[in-house]
């Protein structure tokens, strides 16, 4: 945490050999209980539906065929177009344990931690292949992984490579990984020739591009990419979620997505606004009434984990994000405890233009504040890779102790519920910010999520949004 190696204090040091570090990665992927996926595998897909089952067979042909050691020209990439409800994370798991019980490697990325959480085994698409965030600024980017490396070893033996929400990355980070992964496999084939498979929705959130226009962000679109015209795309239809609940408002709204995404509904007011039914959802004008809609009678309720993992708020704007979080901690059962982050400049030569009481100040995206407010009981959400696939930046968690130097957790939702995670103080340096100068926060990653952002562009002018809250 102090940035020096332990001989810098007299410690014992422990040298890790090539050789560990080859089988502890290795094995990380494929340590799982193949007679237990395969029967999960095979009971699982007898609950899919027919297009299910048509994408489902298409990947593990595709698998079958091993690109790498024969000649096939066909296509090895496959996008699954799926809208919110019919089944993409189902079908993801179904294939994962199906080609994991084989004691094959499936890698299994998304574009956000959220999504990756909701796949079994899965890490961040930036996590895994070692994506620079500046790749967008590259005429040519590439991926940080070198030939030799355990990562470089676990890419060759992959059977397959599957992205969730793949439209919200931006197209560079998919030529990074093409160049990249043609260079450690020798195969000048899309993505070196292994079989990959993204999901996502081009209806949903597009790569975001910062002061960008409509062209930019198209322009940063997969669909721009040299890539797209080796893409097989395949569909999946039929909305589960509401077939399954038989909730007519849950269809209704599946539906008004589908017209939203497909420019069919008429804009009420040029160029971007549309009215909603009101059968579909309840309209609340202040964040007071959505506070007390999303978490009534916070003070007995909020002793229930579970209760706690079912709710959340969304909002486009931090500040908005900042105050509902504050607002529930005060109202939240129990003590409260500060934690003060230590905070310094990365050059020493800056120390005295940027003194500490500048970077106590500083309340950055994707950051813990300087004083971060916790009780237990309160769900939070961690902000680095600490054990992935297990704890990702996005998990959220329920807090279960807190000490002085280590917070203790259980993860509240996903494949991992209920595991126990242990949080320490840890160096955070913000990796994207407009800021004319790098500094460091020792902190624990983490903060309340009562409330989040939508998604992990910076807030729009307050001024710009309006300040009516929709609640479903």
């Amino acid at each position: 945490m102090g940035g020096r190696h332990l001989s810098s204090y007299d410690l014992p040091t422990y040298e890790r050999g090539t050789e560990d570090r080859l089988e502890r990665e290795y094995f990380r992927e494929v340590d799982y209980n193949q007679e237990q996926l395969a029967v999960q595998a095979d009971d699982l897909q007898q609950q899919m539906t027919d297009d299910q089952r048509q994408v489902y067979n298409a990947v593990l042909e595709l698998v079958q065929q091993g690109n790498i050691n024969n000649g096939n020209k066909s296509s090895n990439i496959i996008f699954l177009d799926a809208p919110g409800g019919t089944g993409k994370s189902f079908v993801i798991n179904t294939i994962l344990k199906k080609i994991r019980s084989r004691g094959k490697i499936a890698l299994a990325t998304a574009s956000s931690g959220i999504a990756a959480t909701l796949i079994q085994g899965g890490r961040t698409l930036h996590s895994t292949f070692k994506i620079r965030l500046d790749t967008h600024l590259k005429e040519q980017p590439t991926c940080s992984i070198k030939h030799g490396t355990a990562l470089a070893k676990v890419i060759k033996d992959a059977a397959v490579i599957i992205v969730d929400e793949a439209p919200m990355t931006h197209k560079s980070a998919y030529e990074a990984v093409d160049r990249t992964l043609q260079d450690i496999t020798g195969v000048k084939k899309p993505i070196g020739g292994i079989p990959t498979l993204l999901c996502g929705d081009f209806r949903h959130i597009l790569p975001v591009v910062k002061s960008g226009t409509r062209s930019n962000i198209v322009n940063a679109s997969l669909k721009t990419s040299h890539l797209w015209r080796h893409v097989t795309v395949k569909h999946l239809t039929t909305n589960m979620r509401a077939h399954l609940s038989g909730d007519e408002g849950a269809t209704d709204f599946s539906k008004l997505l589908l017209e939203i995404g497909n420019g069919l509904i008429t804009f009420s007011a040029e160029p971007d606004m549309i009215e909603i039914l009101p059968e579909i959802g309840k309209v609340v004008s202040t964040m007071e009434e959505l506070k007390a809609e999303v978490y009534p009678c916070l003070t007995t309720n909020g002793v229930r984990s579970e209760w706690l993992a079912e709710r959340a708020i969304f909002s486009p704007l931090n500040t908005n994000v900042n105050q509902l979080n504050n607002w529930l901690m005060g109202e939240f059962p129990g003590d409260e405890r500060i934690y003060k982050s230590v905070d310094s400049a990365i050059c020493d030569e800056e120390g005295v233009t940027y003194p500490v009481e500048l970077l106590n100040s500083l309340k950055l995206s994707g950051m813990p504040p300087h004083l971060l407010k916790l009780k237990l009981g309160v769900p939070i959400m961690i902000l680095r890779n600490m054990e992935p696939p297990k704890t990702t930046n996005g998990t959220r968690c329920i807090i279960t102790r807190l000490h002085a130097n280590v917070i203790e957790a259980t993860i509240s939702c996903g494949p991992y519920k209920g595991e126990v995670v242990l949080l320490p103080r840890i160096p955070l340096i913000p990796s994207d910010s407009e800021l004319p100068f790098q500094f460091r926060r020792l902190q624990f990653p983490c903060k309340p999520c009562f409330a989040m952002t939508i998604n992990n562009r910076e807030s729009p002018q307050k001024e710009d949004i309006d300040e009516t809250f929709w609640l479903r």
